[in-house]
């Protein structure tokens, strides 16, 4: 490097400057393709791994899945911030087209086994036969530091849910806290415009604590809602609310944009979190981006970022209360804070709760861990 600088001592000032941005992108380049990789080696091809596996789950709402998330592949498949790609699985000769073959047969696959008796997609031979099998190895983080288990196992298993909840069109005694809309002042920016802004714009400024306080009453932040702390608290952290209204009426609202500080996984009381979401009304209750159908039993959250989005997911774990092997299948399909860079947990999507006692007693029996493997139509 030295000499090659010595050697540039000649050269105009413009070719001097192109040099240096040479070796300064070669170097990001390096840095990213280095960082990509680092989890290779936790996934790996395998023949045949089902035997007689009992395959559970609703074929019916494997095609919704399946169909939402290819639908938004389809659509959002050339934008930049798309996580569709992986360079976990391009070691394999994966593309984004093998995601989208992969879901278009699983699609055709159960719409022609519609009217039938017997269901090809709850076959385990069927899945030998028809798709490849890339073993994930779960991946443990130890004081920030990385290793891996020996075996094709041990991805641990989370749930998470739509909470049901009370609320009102205004502030009132019982439901004093808001779920806020991102403030006025972005809706003409764009997101480079906002970036170079940050540190003057409202959803920046202010910790979930501050806004709980009071702050922004009188700013141009429009309350989408009023809650209950508990409810404000069951929004933040599931992503997704519906709020049941004092008319009797029901209104979903999903996360939008948050004020840039982290989730910090050491409080063990949320709610002295500082971080916070601003959120938007939707129709219905959906995924990744508030567009993919989220689907109880099938929608899959995790590292789409490390993993790509739309991957079909096999999981094989031991039922609780008959001790046998059952396997099933899920879509990744979402994704949250906790799965940056994380290669050792998956989160499942059980549905609509209208408590935690009721949530608890539904996943009671549900599997804690299970030996995962991503399914590639052959």
């Amino acid at each position: 490097m030295l000499n090659a600088l010595f050697l540039y001592k000649g050269v105009s000032c413009v070719k001097r400057i192109a040099f240096f941005s040479l070796i300064f992108f070669s170097f990001i380049l390096y840095v990213c393709f280095t960082q990509d990789n680092s989890y290779a080696h936790l996934f790996k091809k395998i023949e045949a791994p089902f035997v007689n596996e009992k395959i559970v789950g609703n074929p019916q709402e494997i095609l919704k899945s399946a169909q939402s998330t290819l639908r938004f592949i389809v659509t959002h498949e050339k934008k930049a911030w798309a996580p569709f790609t992986s360079p976990i699985f391009a070691q394999f000769g994966i593309t984004l087209d093998d995601v989208k073959r992969t879901l278009r047969f699983i699609i055709e696959t159960i719409k022609q086994d519609r009217s039938k008796k017997k269901q090809r997609i709850l076959d385990p031979h069927f899945i030998n036969k028809h798709f490849n099998v890339i073993c994930w190895t779960s991946e443990h983080h130890e004081k920030n530091q990385h290793s891996a288990t020996n075996n094709c196992s041990d991805v641990r298993l989370t749930y998470y849910l739509i909470y049901r909840v009370n609320g009102s069109f205004k502030k009132t005694k019982d439901y004093p806290y808001a779920l806020y809309a991102v403030p006025d002042e972005e809706k003409k920016l764009t997101d480079h415009q906002i970036e170079q802004k940050k540190k003057s714009l409202i959803r920046y400024s202010y910790t979930k604590q501050d806004i709980i306080n009071g702050v922004l009453l009188n700013k141009k932040v429009r309350p989408l809602v009023w809650l209950s702390r508990q409810g404000l608290e069951e929004a933040l952290q599931q992503g997704t609310v519906i709020v049941v209204m004092p008319d009797g009426s029901e209104r979903t609202f999903n996360v939008d944009k948050c004020n840039d500080i982290p989730y910090d996984h050491a409080l063990e009381n949320r709610e002295l979190q500082k971080r916070y979401w601003y959120f938007k009304a939707t129709e219905g209750h959906a995924g990744y981006n508030g567009k993919i159908d989220s689907i109880p039993d099938v929608t899959l959250a995790g590292d789409v970022y490390n993993l790509g989005l739309g991957k079909i997911v096999a999981l094989k774990y031991t039922n609780k209360q008959t001790e046998l092997p059952e396997l099933k299948l899920g879509v990744l399909s979402d994704t949250g804070g906790a799965f940056k860079n994380n290669l050792h947990q998956l989160d499942c999507f059980t549905g609509i709760f209208s408590s935690p006692e009721e949530f608890k007693a539904h996943i009671k029996n549900l599997p804690m861990s299970a030996q995962a493997y991503i399914l590639i139509k052959k």
